[in-house]
Parts: structure tokens; sequence; C-alpha cells
């Protein structure tokens, strides 16, 4: 392995590392059982509501998407676009170029699961609040009105 390979995939990883699945660390789901009111007695479900996790995920996945093949593309130009290991004369490594390649293939492939896991998620907490919202209607639609005087 040429350091050059070594210093990318090294590059890669860590460039990567603290945003891959953030979704997958931060994003609360409901509890999988509910009662059959639509909603917990407290009336309260704890969970991440919010998108902006995923949204990050998609972003950041969808750029390393979009510059994963430039790797691979600009050394296949330098090497004069022989796939052989040392490139043919052009004095480099298709070798780190696929690394590189696939590295940043996979990392936009652990960032599309997570920012779906992530929008899946938040949908499923949103929907659980939703029902806890109405089973809370629901539940006070039946409560007498206090009297008039009592604190």
């Amino acid at each position: 392995m040429r350091w050059h390979r070594a210093v990318g995939l090294l590059l890669v990883a860590l460039l990567a590392a603290p945003e891959a699945g953030c979704s997958f660390l931060s994003v609360r789901g409901p509890p999988s059982t509910l009662p059959e009111g639509g909603g917990p007695p407290s009336g309260e479900v704890r969970c991440t509501d919010h998108y902006g996790a995923p949204i990050g995920d998609a972003f950041v996945g969808t750029v390393v998407a979009a510059i994963s093949a430039l790797p691979i593309a600009f050394l296949t130009h330098g090497c004069g676009g022989s796939a052989e290991p040392g490139g043919g004369g052009g004095g480099c490594d298709m070798g780190a170029a696929l690394g590189v390649g696939i590295a940043a293939v996979a990392l936009a492939v652990t960032l599309a699961a997570s920012s779906v896991y992530g929008f899946v998620q938040v949908g499923r907490c949103n929907a659980a609040r939703r029902a806890a919202e109405g089973a809370r209607a629901r539940r006070q639609a039946w409560l007498p009105a206090p009297a008039a005087g009592r604190p």
C-alpha cells in the first residue's frame, strides 16, 4: 500500500467519523407499545420530534455521494485512463483512487441509512404524539367541569 493511499483512506475516515450516522445516535423513537387509548397514561410521549439530524444526515450524505466519484475520476484522468496497478506509467496508483472512492461510497450509504432511520423514527414520534393528544382530548371531554369557586 502506498503512502498516499493510506493517507487518503485515513482522511476520509477522519473527516467522516464525526458526522456518520447522527440519526442513529441522536434520534429516539416513541415507545414500541402504547396503551389502547393511543397514548401513555401521563399523556406525554418522550421521543425526538424534530427533523434536524435526519436532514443533516441527508445533506452530508448527498454531498459525500456527489464527491465520492472525484478521487476515481481525477486519478483515472491523471493515470491516463489505465486500470492497471500503478497507473501504466502515469506514476499514480488506481488502488488509491478505488480505495478512497469505495470508502466515500460506503460513508454515503451509511449516512443514507441513518437519514432514513431518523425520518421514520421522527414520523413515528409525531404520529404517537398526535394519538396521545387525541386520547387526552377524549379523556378530558368525559371529565366533569370543575365547580365554580373551588380552587
